[in-house]
């Protein structure tokens, strides 16, 4: 998720007068928006990776197996690097609070019969960021250019 789409979904909810509104960036009890970086971190200290998903899943089987750990904000499958059409086997999960994202960290959990393989959210990004690198000096000719259109 950008910056600027977590901020102006805070800024939506501020608007609202949605009385949940200090988990999208206002300070409880405050008027102002917190900063999108700090948005970031909490969001991000409150979500995991959960590696070895099968590869047919659907989201609202991950979004039931999760929530018997804590209460599932949102439920990601991004796709895999080099073909954006097919899930890469790691789901994002973000709770609702920081400490079941922290509970959770400590189990040995099977789904659908695999051993998951749980880090934080924070260590996941870093790795698909040496990945998306990886492949695109592996593939030099084949993104598009500043123009959107294709170099190869």
């Amino acid at each position: 998720i950008s910056r600027e789409a977590v901020l102006l979904v805070a800024r939506a909810m501020q608007a609202a007068g949605c009385p949940g509104c200090s988990s999208f960036g206002l300070l409880p009890g405050a008027n102002e928006l917190l900063k999108a970086d700090e948005i970031i971190v909490q969001i991000d200290s409150r979500s995991i990776a959960v590696s070895h998903i099968p590869h047919n899943v659907k989201l609202e089987d991950v979004q039931s197996f999760f929530g018997q750990y804590g209460k599932v904000n949102i439920v990601r499958l991004p796709k895999h690097v080099s073909n954006k059409r097919q899930f890469s086997g790691t789901s994002l999960v973000e709770f609702s609070e920081e400490v079941e994202a922290n509970n959770i960290m400590n189990n040995k959990l099977s789904f659908a019969g695999a051993d998951l393989e749980i880090k934080t959210k924070k260590e996941f990004d870093a790795e698909m960021e040496a990945k998306k690198e990886a492949y695109e000096k592996s593939h030099p000719n084949t993104h598009p250019n500043k123009n959107g259109h294709d170099e190869g």
